[in-house]
This record gives structure tokens, C-alpha cells and sequence, in this order.
């Protein structure tokens, strides 16, 4: 696979955690000769499976199409594999695809959907955390949080874990 070639499909670039997520896949490409193309980072309004399907068909349509796309959501990624078996394409064999963020649905599709998983309850007992300092009428103090995430590997990013 072309290392140079891993579209993104994404939320607004601007949102500050979507920036976080861009650098971290610019932040791949470090250790090689390859600056990754801008041309290959479609962003979207929202996050539906349209949007990735409409993401992914530009990215497509490119001169040099990617032959893998990461996904900044799992309906993204959805959307990214439907568009790619209407235009007869093989995922894995023909575009590799990996979202983030986990899916009941992305263990269910055809191949699986390989994703990285966030800890869903973990970011939302945190956001209940600071809700109900507010709602106490504290401040909260402003502190970066950084929570674990996990690689779970399924079949359509064309590798399998080992053991």
C-alpha cells in the first residue's frame, strides 16, 4: 500500500478535537519521505454515513485516488465502504478503511470495520464531572485530559492480529 495515499475523511478541520485527530494523522507519515497530501483530506458537515459515502466519492475521483481512508467516525467510515462497493471496488483488496470510533454496526458489516475505539463512558462520566461542578457553581479548572484508546482490528484494513 502506498504510504503516501491514506485519504481522511473528517469533520471540519477547525473544530479543535478534529484538529488534534489531522495532526495525528500527519503525525503518521513522520519517519518516511512522504508529506501528506492535502488533496487527500475531504472534510464534512456532519457525521452520517452520507457524508462519508460523499467524502469518499471525491476522494475517488481524484487523478491519484487514496488506496486506504481513515475515517473520523465510524458512520464515516460506513459511508466510505458503501461508496466504495457501488463504484465495484474490493475493501480491503482495493481500499483499505479504518474508522474512529467504535459502532455496534462496524463488527456486522461485510468485511468488519477495523476502528479505533474511544472509551465512550469514560469521556462522558469526565463531561458529567465538570457538567456538575458548573451546575454547583464552581469553576472548573481547565486541565487536558488524554484517555487510552485501542486499535481493534477487524478485516477491512487488509491485516488480521496476530495469534
Amino acid at each position: 500500500m502506498d504510504l503516501d495515499r491514506i485519504g481522511f475523511v473528517t469533520a471540519p478541520l477547525v473544530w479543535h478535537n478534529v484538529a488534534e485527530l489531522h495532526r495525528d494523522y500527519a503525525r503518521a507519515f513522520e519517519g518516511s519521505d512522504v508529506v501528506p497530501s492535502p488533496d487527500l483530506v475531504a472534510e464534512v458537515s456532519d457525521f452520517t454515513v452520507e457524508a462519508g459515502r460523499n467524502a469518499t466519492a471525491r476522494l475517488l475521483q481524484l487523478p491519484d485516488p487514496p488506496s486506504a481512508i481513515f475515517a473520523g467516525g465510524s458512520n464515516l467510515a460506513l459511508g466510505a465502504m458503501a461508496e466504495a462497493k457501488a463504484r465495484g471496488l474490493r475493501v480491503p483488496q482495493d481500499l483499505a478503511i479504518v474508522g474512529y470510533t467504535d459502532s455496534p454496526l462496524a463488527s456486522l458489516v461485510d468485511p468488519a470495520l477495523t476502528v479505533v475505539e474511544v472509551p465512550a463512558r469514560q469521556i462522558g462520566l469526565q463531561a458529567m464531572h465538570v457538567l456538575s461542578e458548573l451546575i454547583q457553581g464552581k469553576r472548573p479548572r481547565r486541565r487536558r485530559t488524554v484517555l487510552a484508546t485501542k486499535l481493534i482490528v477487524r478485516d477491512s484494513c487488509g491485516s488480521h492480529p496476530l495469534g
